[in-house]
């Protein structure tokens, strides 16, 4: 990725993660010696996450997801026996709000480092798809079992070796190392030995982060260590992600031990709209609805869906048993939308409905529904939490034929903390009158029967005009019975 450079003499500090040590959180605890730090700056699009722990205490991850945090890590483990008392929550937490997460495990030094692993290891379990490659925290902490006082450069890198090298082969993966300038070049004596592993730079308040020699570019940065973000009670850890979501999701989505959208397999939870590149095109036969209208929903050939693959059908609710949704969009462009193309027999007013499911207090309140319909297009605001069912959006005048369409995508109206935006099927319903059968004229008999003028007259011929009258309209009357 290009990068923009500069030198600056700097002060070199440790900065510690907030979340992670035992004994309490640190501050900017000299090193005490006077470093040059090369600094790499994102030229291209970040994305915004945190990383928490147990110091966080409880929090609210659907508030997180709503103020356009895109990712978390989150502590696990440290050393050989402590496991993080949050992390269980946290990770089913972030998981469940939508986002892009990970775990990390604090490194002690004179600890060996495969044993390390094995802990954290096993207290993760097994990565799927949307979980991000496991971390290695690296960073300068005196106490609680972790000390870095007379450990030497040699047995610091091959624990760390230990810790990589174990991971590697369990997972498949290429893990991150999480760490700063001075603890790198300082107490890890600048080893070049782990430059292809990912790196997550720790650099608080400044433009661009200062790096570690070994590195030339990092996927996270830390830039802070006393955020404030909706759903956190107090300061957090903030943090960037190198590339836009799309890079995000392909990073989070490279584990062999589940399938994804790209994998060249079509897995069971995939099919030709979610993931074309694995289960190829759809045949878009998109059928004509009845003159009465119809319903489409979102496994239709009708519905086209656009974005990465964010999307997640994890869900027995919704129509017929299946919906898909998507976190909001955290900027003002639309990651994920999609469009219900409309096949109309016949024009008239329709009553236009989707179909939505408050799904724990999760849908957004603002959905912006754009209709197109008899040439016009229209914009609908809607609350997707307000109805279990089918949830009206209008009473609408549309054309025959092609080229009409309902279309959402994942950018709320307005600024709410709700988590997800869902995309459901849709039914049209004709409310207007169809039309009536044009009424055949009939005429009285005017060469014969009983009004012939031949065989009555007087009041008999008016006797038998007035039966005549009757029973046209009694004809007329059975016609629109």
């Amino acid at each position: 990725m290009a990068r923009l450079r500069s030198w600056v003499v700097a002060a070199v500090s440790v900065t510690v993660m907030s979340a992670c040590v035992e004994g309490g959180p640190l501050r900017d605890v000299p090193v005490g010696h006077i470093a040059l730090a090369e600094t790499a700056c994102a030229e291209g699009p970040t994305v915004e996450g945190i990383d928490v722990s147990h110091w966080q205490g409880s929090i609210d991850w659907d508030r997180v997801a709503s103020a356009g945090v895109e990712f978390a890590f989150m502590k696990a483990t440290q050393g050989t026996d402590f496991l993080d008392s949050e992390l269980q929550t946290n990770w089913d937490g972030a998981r469940n709000a939508g986002l892009v997460r990970g775990a990390y495990h604090f490194f002690c030094p004179s600890v060996d480092g495969a044993d390390q692993a094995e802990h954290f290891l096993e207290t993760v379990g097994s990565l799927g798809e949307g979980d991000l490659p496991p971390v290695l925290d690296v960073e300068v902490f005196q106490g609680a079992g972790c000390s870095w006082s007379g450990v030497s450069c040699s047995t610091i890198i091959s624990n760390i070796h230990g810790w990589v090298d174990r991971v590697v082969s369990e997972t498949g993966r290429t893990p991150i190392i999480y760490t700063n300038a001075g603890t790198w070049d300082g107490s890890v004596c600048g080893s070049t030995e782990f430059s292809d592993v990912h790196l997550w730079v720790a650099n608080w308040e400044v433009s661009c982060p200062g790096m570690p020699r070994a590195w030339s570019e990092w996927a996270f940065w830390q830039t802070g260590d006393d955020g404030s973000v909706s759903g956190v009670s107090g300061g957090v850890d903030t943090d960037l992600f190198n590339g836009d979501f799309a890079a995000l999701q392909a990073l989070a989505g490279s584990s062999a031990s589940g399938p994804r959208c790209g994998d060249s397999t079509c897995a069971d939870d995939e099919n030709c709209s979610s993931c074309a590149d694995d289960c190829g095109t759809c045949e878009r036969t998109c059928e004509p609805l009845g003159e009465t209208g119809g319903i489409v929903d979102e496994l239709s050939p009708c519905w086209i869906p656009f974005g990465p693959p964010r999307w997640d059908d994890e869900s027995p609710e919704g129509y017929d048993g299946h919906l898909f949704w998507v976190p909001p969009s955290a900027g003002p462009e639309p990651l994920n939308g999609a469009t219900w193309n409309l096949r109309l027999s016949a024009a008239g007013t329709y009553r236009l409905e989707a179909y939505t499911e408050d799904y724990g207090s999760r849908p957004i309140e603002s959905a912006r529904y754009q209709v197109a319909h008899a040439g016009s297009v229209d914009p609908f605001i809607v609350d997707q939490s307000a109805t279990d069912g089918w949830n009206l959006i209008g009473e609408i005048q549309f054309a025959a034929g092609e080229g009409q369409y309902v279309s959402l995508d994942d950018v709320p109206a307005y600024t709410e903390e709700r988590t997800i935006v869902l995309f459901d099927a849709v039914r049209l319903t004709r409310v207007d009158p169809t039309e009536p059968v044009e009424d055949e004229v009939v005429a009285p008999p005017s060469g014969g029967g009983c009004c012939s003028a031949s065989r009555v007259s007087g009041s008999l011929h008016g006797l038998c005009l007035a039966v005549v009258t009757l029973g046209f309209l009694a004809l007329r009357r059975r016609r629109w019975l």
